[in-house]
Parts: structure tokens; C-alpha cells; sequence
């Protein structure tokens, strides 16, 4: 049984230029979810987790607010991000191969995201779904820093910088 019941889930603000066009193009679409409320209390934020789990696709736009931890709630659920970067700077980017466990689209593509979606088999979603379930430990912050972790790899990254420069 696939418990993952809706096609995309958008969080975010409507009030940005992605935002409004997603709300505008999806919000009466029936396999996208959209959450744009303000978190209050414990039971917003279980809401709006648990939001996570039931989307196939995280549809992830450079944002503020809620927003902002779309990609790293995305990949802590096994949802797939969907990121729509304008000029996003990938965490990790030296390490690890995004393309392997995210959907990247141009902005403008937002009017064609069902489309998109869509179009990626049932094989290669299961890929993806997969890959982002493995990379999850890499974001993890823990309390005493563990191997593999988000400290370990932010170190690793800083590291293989340092030694890139001339």
C-alpha cells in the first residue's frame, strides 16, 4: 500500500513570484497539496510534517519563511525534493550528486510541473525515493556529532574547498 497519496505537496509563501504562480496554476488541483499557513504550536508543526510523508514530490522554491527548510523536511520524510532554484547554492554540492535524489526545474516551469511529474516512471521515482532515503544521514545535526552527519560533511566540505584553492 503506497501511503504517499498526493502527487506534489508546495510549501511556502504565496506571496512570492513562484509562490503565487504555483497557488494560481495548482490550488484546485486534487494531487497537489498546498500548505502556505503560518506554523503556531505543536499541532501546526505535526500538521504541516506529516504533510511531508504523504507527497511523492516536495516542490522546493527559494523562499523565506517556512520555506526555507523545505529541501532538508523533504529529505528527512523520503519525499523527493522538486527544486526550483533561481541562484540556490546546493549544500554538499562537492560530495554528493543532487541530480541522483532531487527533480531540479527552471522557475518558469512551474506552470508545467504536473506535466513534468508526470512523466517520470514509476522505476525512476522509486530511484529517486530511494537515493533521498540515503542520503538522509548526511543533513542530520545531531547534539555529539556522529560519522557521516551534517557536521561531518559541512567539515569535509570546508576542507575539500580549502584544498581546491590555489
Amino acid at each position: 500500500m503506497d501511503y504517499r497519496t498526493k502527487l506534489g505537496l508546495y510549501v511556502g509563501s504565496p506571496d512570492t513570484k513562484v509562490g503565487h504562480a504555483f497557488v494560481e496554476a495548482w490550488k484546485n488541483d486534487p494531487e497537489f497539496e498546498i500548505w502556505s499557513t503560518q506554523l503556531d504550536g505543536p499541532r501546526a508543526t505535526l500538521s504541516y510534517v506529516k504533510k511531508f510523508y504523504k507527497a511523492k514530490f516536495c516542490i522546493c522554491n527559494q523562499g523565506s519563511g517556512m520555506n526555507s527548510a523545505c529541501v532538508a523536511e523533504s529529505i528527512n520524510s523520503g519525499c523527493v525534493p522538486v527544486i526550483m532554484p533561481e541562484y540556490y547554492d546546493f549544500p554538499l554540492i562537492d560530495i554528493i550528486n543532487w541530480r541522483k535524489f532531487s527533480i531540479i526545474v527552471k522557475e518558469e516551469d512551474v506552470y508545467n510541473l504536473k506535466e513534468i511529474l508526470k512523466a517520470i516512471s514509476d522505476e525512476k521515482y522509486r530511484e529517486l525515493q530511494k537515493n533521498t532515503v540515503k542520503v538522509q544521514r548526511l543533513f542530520e545535526w545531531n547534539s555529539s556529532p556522529m560519522e557521516y552527519d551534517a557536521f561531518h560533511m559541512v567539515m569535509y566540505e570546508l576542507w575539500l574547498r580549502r584544498h581546491a584553492m590555489p
